[in-house]
């Protein structure tokens, strides 16, 4: 039996997502040519489709030496006492070096397989 797909923001209509207003009429910006879903949802063939963006932001808590970005930080420091005290990143933090802060990443780096075939690898070469 299949889990159901978190929205993960899709719903939201993009008029009203806050970085849209950054993007202009470049949303695609957000989408990755390679995205083949989210390895966590197998019935996801494409993140951008389901979630509206190809990518995935460090929530709820600080994890493989990135600081979370956003979530329910209440929820998490019920559930896990301590682990997120400081709440998530804040944009004075970002500020003072933002070349080596990761804000967003594709799918496979945050809590999935990155061996799975549902990932968004962009291919660089140069």
């Amino acid at each position: 039996m299949g889990r159901a797909v978190a929205p993960n923001g899709g719903h939201v209509n993009q008029t009203n997502r806050p970085l849209n207003q950054h993007a202009g009429n470049s949303l695609n910006v957000f989408r990755c040519p390679a995205d083949h879903g989210d390895a966590a949802y197998p019935s996801v063939n494409s993140c951008w489709d389901a979630y509206g963006i190809s990518y995935y932001m460090a929530f709820w808590f600080d994890n493989a030496g990135v600081k979370h970005v956003g979530g329910e930080s209440e929820y998490w420091s019920t559930s896990n006492p301590g682990a997120n005290d400081q709440g998530p990143i804040k944009s004075s933090e970002i500020a003072k070096a933002p070349t080596t802060k990761v804000i967003l990443s594709d799918f496979p780096w945050y809590g999935r397989d990155p061996n799975n075939g549902a990932k968004c690898v962009a291919q660089f070469s140069g």
